[in-house]
C-alpha cells in the first residue's frame, strides 16, 4: 500500500515518526537497565548523529554563523525545538546555546539536567564545525523546572 500524507514526507527525508513519550521512555529503560552508564550509551548515540548532520550542512556550502542558521532552522522544522545561539566566538568555538521547547524533555522530569541525547548531538555537531573537540554542559534544563535548557560550549581542555 502507498504511502501518502506525514508517512511520505518522512519516507522522502529518509526518517520516520517518533513520539515524546516514547523517546522518554527509552531514556528510562536504558536508565534502568544500565544506571548512569546510560549517559554513556546516549552520547555514545547522539554524538555521531551531531557530526553527520553538520557535514551535510558544511556540503552545502555554508559556513561560520549559516551553519548554526541552518541546524536551528532545521531542528525547529523537524520539532526538535527552537534553537539559538548566543555570545559566539566562532574563533574560540564557544557559546551559548538556548533550546526551546526541546523534544527530549517534553515528557521527561528529572532533579537535575536531563537533556543527554541533545548534548552530545550538539557535542558533535560543533566538534565538526569548529575541527575540534567541543565540550557542551547542559546549565539549566526545561526537565528540572526551568522554563527551557540552556547549554555553554567551550573548546575541550
Amino acid at each position: 500500500m502507498p504511502k501518502s500524507g506525514l508517512g511520505e514526507e518522512f519516507e522522502k527525508r529518509g526518517g520516520f515518526f517518533i513520539r515524546f513519550i516514547t523517546f522518554a521512555e527509552m531514556e528510562r529503560a536504558l536508565e534502568t537497565a544500565f544506571g548512569t552508564g546510560s549517559k554513556i550509551i546516549i552520547s555514545s548515540m547522539a554524538k555521531p548523529c551531531g557530526h553527520r548532520a553538520c557535514k551535510r550542512i558544511l556540503e552545502g556550502g555554508a559556513r561560520g554563523e549559516e551553519v548554526l542558521k541552518q541546524l536551528a532552522e532545521l531542528k525547529n522544522e523537524e520539532n526538535w525545538g527552537k534553537i539559538s545561539f548566543f555570545d559566539l566566538n566562532l574563533e574560540r568555538g564557544s557559546g551559548r546555546i538556548v533550546i526551546k521547547d526541546s523534544f527530549e524533555v517534553r515528557e521527561r522530569r528529572s532533579a537535575e539536567p536531563c537533556c543527554y541525547f541533545f548534548k552530545s548531538y550538539l557535542e558533535g555537531f560543533l566538534s565538526e564545525l569548529f575541527k575540534k573537540e567541543i565540550r557542551v554542559i547542559e546549565v539549566e534544563c526545561a526537565g528540572s523546572g526551568s522554563t527551557q535548557c540552556i547549554f555553554i560550549f567551550q573548546p575541550k581542555v
